[in-house]
């Protein structure tokens, strides 16, 4: 008889903790609705928290001193033809060249124009600085450092780009080119962008409002 007994305690038991493991399973949960009344709801994972997004540093252009004396700059990255980057005082200086104005880094012969500035810069290179535009960028006018104990006169980096025709002779707001006879000499011997004529080459103001259509459609044809 009192084994009997304890079969049945160890049954209802049993049943127990079974419908308890049923539970924690997650096939039905009851919690509190609306009013108080229970109500069965399928089980729901918690909400889960956003990721925290990571804000990125707001960069100072780093804006060098006007100054009337050639300044020997480090040379830290050629971004396109008229663009450089120059270690400062303060930081990683931008450089807008004055005088010129060359092809975007993914315009036709825009590549090219930036490599031609890599391998006559070199590792320094002489900067003056004249004002600052509204990007940010310190305009400058650019001459190559003359090797040790060399006689040579340093070389303005805008006229070797135009002469070279990796480039446009340029002036803001319609002023008068300094460069305009080394690029006509460029475009007579067809040298650089000038390649395939004067007719096939697009000014970076023209290209940078150009859709992705015009783009692919420029310089088809020409080489480069």
């Amino acid at each position: 008889m009192k084994l009997l007994l304890w079969l049945r305690l160890l049954v209802k038991i049993g049943l127990t903790l079974a419908g308890m493991a049923f539970a924690l399973a997650g096939a039905v949960v009851c919690w509190p609705g609306p009013g108080g009344a229970g109500m069965e709801r399928a089980w729901q994972p918690g909400p889960v928290r956003a990721a925290r997004v990571l804000r990125q540093p707001v960069v100072t252009p780093v804006v060098l001193p006007v100054v009337a004396d050639w300044q020997l700059r480090r040379v830290v990255r050629v971004l396109d033809g008229d663009t450089y980057e120059v270690q400062a005082d303060q930081g990683v200086a931008r450089l807008r060249l004055v005088g010129v104005d060359a092809p975007e880094s993914g315009q036709p012969f825009g590549r090219q124009a930036a490599d031609s500035v890599r391998r006559v810069l070199g590792r320094y290179a002489l900067v003056r600085v004249l004002g600052v535009d509204r990007y940010g960028r310190n305009l400058a006018a650019v001459r190559l450092r003359p090797m040790a104990f060399s006689t040579n006169q340093p070389v303005a980096l805008d006229s070797l780009l135009v002469a070279r025709g990796w480039a446009w002779a340029y002036a803001p707001g319609g002023q008068p080119v300094t460069w305009a006879a080394e690029q006509a000499a460029a475009q007579s011997a067809e040298r650089g962008l000038w390649k395939c004529g004067i007719t096939t080459v697009v000014r970076p103001g023209i290209w940078r409002a150009y859709n992705r259509i015009e783009k692919a459609q420029a310089g088809v044809g020409c080489p480069w």
